[in-house]
C-alpha cells in the first residue's frame, strides 16, 4: 500500500507504508552515482517475526549471496561492484554525506 509522503514538497512521490504491509520487503536498487560514487542495493523489513516476510527476506538475501564478491559492515558488495573499489566511493548513506561514512576497502 502506498502513502503520501508528508515530508516531502514533491506531491509525485509516494512509499511503502511498512506498518501497513507486514509481509513486505524493501528493495533499494543501487548503482553508479554521476560516474563518482556507488550506492549499494538494501533489502531490507520490519517485520523479523513475520514469517512471509522473513521467508521473503532470507530467500532474497541467499539469491543475492550468488553474486557477491565479498561482505563489508553487513553489506554485500557484488563482482562487479568490487572491480571498482578504488575508483568510486562506496556510499552508505548519501552523496551529500561525510566519506567518513563510505565502506573502504584495503
Amino acid at each position: 500500500m502506498k502513502r503520501k509522503n508528508n515530508m516531502c514538497q514533491d506531491n509525485s512521490i509516494f512509499f511503502l507504508d511498512q506498518e501497513l504491509n507486514e509481509s513486505s520487503v524493501v528493495i533499494n536498487i543501487g548503482g553508479i552515482y554521476e560516474d563518482k560514487a556507488l550506492f549499494p542495493t538494501e533489502i531490507s523489513t520490519i517485520w523479523y517475526e513475520n514469517i512471509e516476510s522473513k521467508e521473503l527476506y532470507t530467500m532474497l538475501k541467499k539469491s543475492c549471496e550468488k553474486y557477491v564478491a565479498c561482505t563489508k559492515n553487513g553489506y554485500l558488495i557484488g563482482k562487479d561492484a568490487y572491480l571498482y573499489k578504488n575508483q568510486y566511493r562506496f556510499c552508505t548513506i548519501g552523496i551529500d554525506s561525510p566519506q567518513i561514512y563510505d565502506l573502504k576497502f584495503e
